[in-house]
Formats: C-alpha cells, sequence, structure tokens
C-alpha cells in the first residue's frame, strides 16, 4: 500500500498545472449585426502580437481575422492587453473568439441578441430581494435593524427592512444599493422604445402583470430601502427632517413647567434676527409668570404650537408601542392644549406643527393626532442636542461642549440640511451647565456655515 501512495504521488507531480492567465472578454449577452464589436484580450503574460480569428462554434471555420490594437494593460492589472474589433462581421452566427492560443465563451451575432436581456438580468435583483424573496416566496430579516449611537434611542428596533442582499450576507450598503437604482434609472431613462421592458411581475416581485414595467418595479424596491435608511419621518411616522435639498435648519424649544431660559433665548434670537419655533404645553401657558414671556414670543413672530396639555407620557420607554393613554384621553389633552393657546390669540385652526410631551410616541399617536389635523414633528436623530435635559447624575449625561462637538461633526461629516435642532429651555436645577446659553454661538457657527433658519 505505501508504495502505491508512493508511486501515485510521483505521477501527480508529473502532471503540468495549466493555470489561466489569458482570457478573451467578450459580451455575452451577444451583438447586433450592424452595431460596434470589440472584445478585449488579457494575459499576464507578454505577447508581441494580438492576431486573432472569429470562428463558427459548429465548425470551427474562421470567418474573419484581424490585428489586435494594443492597449493598457496596467488597468486590469494585466501585462498585455489588445482590443479586438471585429464590427465588419454581420453574419447572424454562433461564433467564439481565438487569440494568441486563448479561446473565449461562445457568442452570438444576431438581430434579437438582446431580446428580453433587460428583464432577464432583473432575475437576479428579484432573487436578491430582502425583505420579503419573491424567488423564495418568504419573508426575512424583518426585525434586525436597530438604532445605534444616538441619546435615547441607541438599542431601539427600527423598520428597515427592504432594498437587496449585498453579496448574500447580513450587510447592506446604500452606495451598493443607490448605483443598482441609478442603473436601471439610467437605462429607462436612455432607451427610447420603452416596450423593450416588460411587465411580467408584480410590485412584490411574483408573477403577475401589475401595469407597471418590471424594472420600475424593482427601481421602486431599492428606493424605498434608500428612504428608510434615509428618513424624513421616524420609524414611527414622525417629521425628522423637512427640505433635505435646502441648507436651511429649523430651531425649536419646547417647554413644560421649567422655562427660565425663555428671555435669554428671545433676546439671542431677536439679536440674530431669527425666527423659530416654540412648543408649549398647557402646563407651561397656565402658569402666570410666564405669560409676557409668552406673548412676546408671539408678537415677535416665532411658531408656537402644543406641546400636550399636561405633559403626559404616551408610551411606555420599556416598550414604545405600549400605548399609556387611551385616545379619548390623548383627543381630550390635545384640545385642552389647543384652548390654552388659543387663550394668547394663536389661530389654532392654521397650526400645522404638533411636538408629544417627552419626545416620545408612536404610530398610533401619529396617526391620531394627524386626524386632528396637525403633523407629528421631532428633532432629527442624528443630532443629540436634546440631550441637554441630563444631569451629571444621569449614566448618558452630556455636556454642552460635548453636544455642540457632536452637532459640529454631523455637520461636517453629513450636513445639516433640512435639520430640526431641538434646545430645551428649560432643565433640572442641578444642571449648571445650560445648553441654551450657548444659542448665540451655535447661531453663528451655522450661519458660517452658510445655513439660512426657518419656523414650522
Amino acid at each position: 500500500m505505501q508504495r502505491l501512495i508512493t508511486t501515485t504521488l510521483l505521477v501527480l507531480a508529473c502532471i503540468p498545472s495549466f493555470r489561466q492567465t489569458s482570457w478573451v472578454r467578450i459580451n455575452q449577452i451577444g451583438y447586433l449585426p450592424n452595431s460596434t464589436k470589440v472584445t478585449v484580450f488579457i494575459s499576464h503574460d507578454e505577447f508581441n502580437t494580438g492576431a486573432f480569428q472569429v470562428k463558427e462554434q459548429k465548425t470551427g471555420r474562421a470567418l474573419f481575422t484581424g490585428a489586435g490594437i494594443p492597449a493598457n494593460a496596467e488597468r486590469w492589472g494585466m501585462k498585455t492587453a489588445f482590443r479586438l474589433n471585429f464590427s465588419t462581421l454581420e453574419t447572424p452566427c454562433e461564433y467564439y473568439i481565438e487569440c494568441d492560443g486563448t479561446k473565449s465563451p461562445a457568442f452570438c451575432i444576431d438581430a434579437n441578441a438582446y431580446h428580453r436581456s433587460a428583464d432577464f438580468i432583473l432575475n437576479y435583483m428579484r432573487q436578491q430581494r430582502c425583505g420579503y424573496n419573491p424567488y423564495l416566496d418568504t419573508l426575512c430579516h424583518q426585525h434586525d435593524g436597530y438604532i445605534v449611537d444616538q441619546p435615547v434611542r441607541s438599542s431601539e428596533k427600527i423598520d428597515v427592512w427592504g432594498g437587496w442582499h449585498d453579496a448574500s450576507d447580513y450587510l447592506q450598503y446604500l452606495p451598493t444599493s443607490a448605483n443598482a437604482v441609478f442603473q436601471m434609472l439610467f437605462a429607462w431613462q436612455q432607451t427610447p422604445d420603452k416596450m423593450i421592458f416588460k411587465d411580467v411581475h408584480d410590485a412584490m416581485g411574483r408573477k403577475g402583470a401589475n401595469g407597471i414595467p418590471d424594472i420600475l418595479d424593482e427601481v421602486r424596491w431599492g428606493l424605498d430601502w434608500m428612504l428608510k435608511m434615509n428618513p424624513d419621518t421616524d420609524s414611527q411616522g414622525a417629521i425628522v427632517k423637512m427640505e433635505a435639498n435646502r441648507k436651511t435648519v429649523y430651531l425649536i424649544f419646547s417647554a413644560d413647567i421649567a422655562f427660565e431660559g425663555g428671555e435669554f433665548i428671545l433676546q439671542t434670537l431677536t439679536k440674530n434676527n431669527l425666527k423659530a419655533s416654540f412648543f408649549l404645553t398647557g402646563n407651561c401657558l397656565r402658569t402666570k409668570s410666564l405669560e409676557p414671556l409668552i406673548r412676546n414670543i408671539i408678537k415677535q413672530g416665532h411658531y408656537v404650537g402644543g406641546h400636550s396639555d399636561n405633559h403626559l407620557l404616551y408610551a411606555s420607554w420599556e416598550n414604545r408601542q405600549q400605548s399609556l393613554v387611551s385616545a379619548d384621553s390623548l383627543i381630550i389633552d390635545f384640545r385642552k392644549n389647543m384652548n390654552e393657546l388659543a387663550r394668547f390669540g394663536v389661530d389654532v385652526s392654521k397650526l400645522t406643527s404638533f411636538l408629544p410631551p417627552y419626545e416620545h410616541y408612536n404610530k398610533d399617536h401619529v396617526r391620531l393626532i394627524r386626524s386632528l389635523g396637525q403633523k407629528v414633528i421631532n428633532f432629527t436623530p442624528s443630532i443629540r442636542t436634546a440631550a441637554d435635559y441630563t444631569t451629571p447624575d444621569m449614566y448618558n449625561y452630556k455636556t454642552s461642549q460635548e453636544l455642540i462637538d457632536q452637532l459640529y461633526t454631523c455637520e461636517e461629516e453629513h450636513g445639516l440640511n433640512g435639520a430640526i435642532i431641538l434646545i430645551h429651555p428649560g432643565t433640572h436645577e442641578s444642571r449648571t451647565d445650560k445648553l441654551y446659553l450657548r444659542l448665540d454661538e451655535i447661531i453663528k457657527y451655522l450661519k458660517k456655515k452658510g445655513y439660512l433658519f426657518e419656523r414650522f
């Protein structure tokens, strides 16, 4: 047995290695008879000639002989490269190319070479769909998304299923998905005859026409995921960013019974000739000592909207989808808040935006407030200034400098177009490091960066 193994190893050692070092790259879909036909010969070896022949697949008979044009091999990480042009060959047939001993895959020259090729490529896209996969007819990755590195929402589950699996793993990247969407939209835009794009699948990628070309269904699948990853609304449906194409920011201030920084904030806004938005509770509006300040805010043209009447906690901190108030209780509280605003002369019929108490709510609350004629807004999640309520004894305490540094870093790395920036005008007395005292500094920085300031 040992002699047999030794003999076998010697035989194997004598077998030469045939590692491929040269390739002929073709259009595997094929070529139209009258189109330009150019392939590329590339090699790790050095060749002085690029002589090639185009041969019939069935007979091996050469129907075209040509000389390659030298190309920059370094583009492919090779030592040799030739472009092989055989555009004058127009006879429909199955062919292959031989160049310097290297044979290409088979290809066709045919007037129908591209027939249904656009839709054929979409088969792969549908097979890679995430969330619901029509190829397997199953749901996947429905609950994999969660928020990281956010002052109050870290580890919170977020609905971001959709798009396509990237390399069949558990990661998805916006740049690659955006490129896929762009390429499909570009193909649609640049194709004069839209009839080549068929409709044989529905929006979910299942068999069955839905009146929309399949390529646009696939584009929509990708765009929906991209919007989830760059939301103007959060996972509960609240608006957390305004016009992303405009260099504007929205300063908002919310107050319940603590409003000690109100006068300072108003003076700073007046000094900088800015308008902002204040969201006040009924408790705040009923506080007699605050009445002159509130009337002055309204007089100066700032937006003054609702923040609930009694600063109710709408949802559980442990389980956001668990409501702590009934629909009737929320409606009653909302209307009381509106009545208090009306007492100050605010035309509540023209109010458009509402900031829930504690900036904490769920989809049911968003829908309910929308049914009352207002949209729910909240601060942009990537901005942490809302953590200015934290006190030194809290595990998540943030100094004003830390919050400002994070704001500036966010601007430098991502921009703040349409951002909603929340600063609390009143905080616990144990927090002596008040962020609102740095408001003028923040405004000057954003102005220097070219931002305009808007109100709701």
